[in-house]
């Protein structure tokens, strides 16, 4: 396990000391949301690389989270590289100030690389376990997986469709899967963890999948999801009518008066 943590530590160091040097050049640290992805694909890839020997439950988990990762940071390399800085990063810039270099370092980069770890640990201890059989379990994990996944896929996707169009540049999008849920993108994102923390507990340890899948619910929910995007649109009509009859994460119907 030691070597599986070094493998880890250095793939994920490099890969967000590298986003940071093109954050801190380009002046936009919003770059670093491509790192996320990437970063826990590249590792997954190493540990693909070193299993001399393993069996259906890693190759299954490694297929899907090598989709996950070129899928998002794919996405997100498209919608990111020229645009300007996300809004809730110049927002930092302008607070730091002169003390911005070393604060977006240790603040945004070593924060992501750490919480990278932690959200890739079912992934290590799956890899380190020698050849598993699929079981009802993993097949059950398996299955949320690839729904989480083709949630995301086509949220982003009518999210892109909707923004490509000059008209709705400020507008909120309301339509599609958004009518059902106001994040639906991130909902799909922490319900593919919640399949791979189940995969996981195929595997010794294995149950701290489920509390690396309640982790990312929290950070989508609580820290630098839903509630940093909301704060921008709060109390414009249009949001607050939307926010009234729309679930906030979970996928519902509608409410209407």
């Amino acid at each position: 396990m030691e070597q599986t943590w070094v493998v880890a530590i250095l793939t994920i160091a490099l890969t967000q000391l590298v986003f940071f040097v093109l954050g801190s050049v380009r002046k936009n640290h919003g770059l670093v949301d491509i790192a996320w992805g990437l970063g826990i694909g590249l590792l997954t890839f190493k540990l693909v690389l070193e299993g001399a020997v393993f069996g259906p439950l890693q190759a299954v988990m490694g297929g899907l989270v090598g989709l996950w990762s070129l899928r998002l940071s794919g996405y997100l390399f498209l919608r990111n590289w020229h645009k300007p800085e996300d809004f809730r990063y110049a927002e930092w810039r302008r607070q730091w100030g002169r003390h911005g270099w070393w604060r977006s370092f240790f603040q945004i980069y070593v924060l992501q690389g750490c919480l990278q770890l932690v959200v890739a640990v079912p992934v290590m201890l799956v890899f380190r376990a020698g050849p598993v059989a699929l079981g009802w379990l993993g097949l059950t994990g398996a299955v949320v997986a690839v729904f989480a996944l083709a949630l995301e896929t086509v949220a982003d996707a009518q999210k892109a469709r909707f923004k490509r169009k000059p008209e709705n540049r400020e507008r909120l999008i309301t339509s599609g899967l958004w009518r059902y849920s106001r994040h639906p993108n991130y909902f799909g994102e922490a319900l593919f963890w919640w399949g791979i923390g189940l995969m996981a507990v195929r595997v010794e340890w294995g149950e701290i999948g489920l509390l690396t899948a309640l982790l990312m619910n929290w950070l989508l929910l609580k820290v630098s999801g839903v509630p940093m995007l909301e704060a921008k649109w709060e109390g414009r009509p249009e949001f607050e009518e939307y926010r009234r009859r729309t679930n906030r994460f979970v996928l519902g119907w509608p409410k209407f008066d």
